[in-house]
C-alpha cells in the first residue's frame, strides 16, 4: 500500500463492482454468441464429445471454437453445479477473474514487481469494467 493514494483499494472496488455487474445479469437468457459454447458444453457432460446439432448439414458438428480444454472445464462444472444461465455466466467470471490473475503474473514476470503494482489498479479497472 502506498500512503497517500487510493491505488489500494481500487482494485478490490473493481473486482467487487465486476462481480456485482455480473451477478445481476448472470440470470437472463443465453443469446447469440454466449449460446454456442453453453450448448457444446452441454453435450460434452453428456457424451464427453463436444458435438452439437443445429440443423447443419453434417451432424457430427464440433463445437471446438476454443481450446477443448475450455470446454471439458465448463461441462465439469455444469455437472457439478448444474446447467443454467447462472452457472454458465458465474464460470465466466470465475475464468475473467483467472486470466486478469494469469495477465499481472505475466507483467510480473516480464517488468517486474514495481510495474506489476503501479499498472494493476488500472488494469482491473479497465479489464473487467470495459463494455
Amino acid at each position: 500500500m502506498r500512503s497517500g493514494s487510493i491505488d489500494w483499494f481500487a482494485t478490490p472496488v473493481s473486482i467487487l463492482l465486476f462481480c456485482i455487474l455480473s451477478g445481476v445479469a448472470a440470470h437472463q437468457p443465453l443469446h447469440l454468441d454466449n449460446l454456442d459454447f453453453p450448448v457444446a458444453a452441454r453435450a460434452t457432460a453428456k457424451t464427453g464429445e463436444p458435438i452439437y446439432y443445429w440443423g447443419e448439414k453434417r451432424r457430427d458438428y464440433s463445437g471446438l471454437y476454443h481450446p477443448p480444454a475450455c470446454i471439458r472445464l465448463l461441462a465439469a462444472w455444469c455437472k457439478s453445479f448444474g446447467f443454467g444461465e447462472t452457472q454458465v455466466r458465474v464460470f465466466g467470471m470465475l475464468c475473467a477473474l483467472l486470466q486478469g490473475l494469469v495477465a499481472l503474473a505475466i507483467l510480473h514476470v516480464l517488468f517486474g514487481p514495481a510495474v506489476r503494482s503501479n499498472l494493476a489498479p488500472w488494469f482491473w479497472a479497465v479489464f473487467l469494467l470495459n463494455p
